[in-house]
C-alpha cells in the first residue's frame, strides 16, 4: 500500500473509530508527515518496503537532531509510527509490522507543581475588570481555578454547555462528557461576562465557542495570557500594571494575525471565526 494512502487511512481511524481528539490526531498527522517525508527521501513510498532497520533509523536522527526532542515528544513520535504500522497489520494490509520490537522510552515521573494561594489570587486580580477583555480573561481563570477542568476544555465551551446553573457540561479527550461542578465565583465571573461582554465581542462575529478571539483556536493562547496577567502584577501600581497588560495583548493580537496568515497559506482558506 503506498505511504501516503496508509497514512490517511490510519489518520480517519484514529480521528472516526477511535474519537481522539483533533489536537491529538493533528500531532500524529505532523509526526506521520515527517515519517513519510523521511522513508520518501530514501525512495521508500510502500509500506511493504518499511523495514526494522528503516524506523529504527528515523528514531535515532530524530533523537539525535537539534534542538533535541523532549522525551514526551518522542515518545509521541515512536506511537504515532508504531501505531499505523500496528493498524496495517491489524486490517490485515501488511503481514509484518516492523515496529515489533520497539520500546518507547521511559518518561521522567514528576510531580506536579502547585501555585499558592497568594499566586492564585494575583492571577485573578490581574484581568482588568474596566475592559471587555478583562471581564472574559476572568472568566476563564475562575472557570479553571473551580473546575480542575484543561484548558483545552474551557476555550471549545458552547453557550449551551454552561446552561445549566452551577454546574458545566465539558468534553474530554476522546469527545467524552462530564458534569462539573462551579462556584459562587466562577458562576459571578461567567455571568458577568455572558451578559456585559460577549453580545459586544461578539456583535461583528457569528459565534461559536463561549469565549472570544485567540482562545477558542489555540490552546497555546491561553498560555500567553498567563504569562501576560503574570508579568503584569509585577509593576509597582495600577496603573502601570493595566498598560503592561494592554500591551501584552496588544503582542498578542499582532501575533495572532501572523499567524492567521499562515493559517491561509497552509490550508488555503481563513480560520474559522471564534467567539
Amino acid at each position: 500500500m503506498k505511504l501516503d494512502r496508509a497514512v490517511d487511512a490510519y489518520l480517519r481511524h484514529v480521528s472516526v473509530e477511535r474519537g481522539l481528539s483533533d489536537h491529538t490526531v493533528a500531532a500524529y498527522r505532523r509526526d506521520l508527515a515527517a515519517y513519510a517525508h523521511w522513508l520518501a527521501e530514501r525512495r521508500v513510498v510502500d509500506t511493504t518496503a518499511v523495514t526494522a532497520d528503516l524506523v529504527s533509523g528515523f528514531i535515532a536522527e530524530r533523537a539525535g537532531g537539534e534542538p533535541r526532542p523532549a522525551a514526551s515528544s518522542l515518545a509521541r513520535l515512536q506511537s504515532s509510527v508504531r501505531g499505523l504500522h500496528r493498524y496495517l497489520v491489524r486490517e490485515e494490509i501488511e503481514t509484518d509490522d516492523p515496529t515489533g520490537r520497539m520500546r518507547p522510552p521511559k518518561l521522567p515521573q514528576r510531580l506536579p507543581k502547585a501555585l499558592t494561594i497568594e499566586q492564585v489570587e494575583q492571577l485573578l486580580a490581574a484581568p482588568d475588570p474596566n475592559e471587555l477583555v478583562g471581564l472574559r480573561d476572568r472568566a476563564l481563570l475562575e472557570l479553571l481555578y473551580a473546575t480542575g477542568a484543561r484548558v483545552s476544555e474551557i476555550v471549545q465551551l458552547d453557550v449551551d454547555d454552561v446552561a445549566h446553573g452551577d454546574v458545566l457540561r465539558v468534553r474530554g479527550k476522546g469527545s467524552k462528557e462530564r458534569i462539573v461542578p462551579i462556584g459562587a465565583y466562577a458562576r459571578e465571573a461567567l455571568d458577568a461576562y455572558l451578559t456585559r461582554v460577549r453580545p459586544e465581542l461578539s456583535r461583528d462575529v457569528k459565534p461559536t465557542h463561549i469565549l472570544h478571539l485567540l482562545l477558542t483556536i489555540i490552546t497555546a493562547g491561553f498560555w500567553v495570557l498567563v504569562w501576560i496577567v503574570v508579568t503584569a502584577n509585577m509593576a509597582a501600581n495600577n496603573r502601570a500594571r493595566r498598560a503592561r497588560y494592554r500591551a501584552g495583548l496588544a503582542a498578542w493580537e499582532i501575533a495572532y494575525v501572523e499567524w492567521q496568515h499562515r493559517y491561509h497559506a497552509v490550508y488555503g482558506a481563513p480560520p474559522p471565526p471564534a467567539v
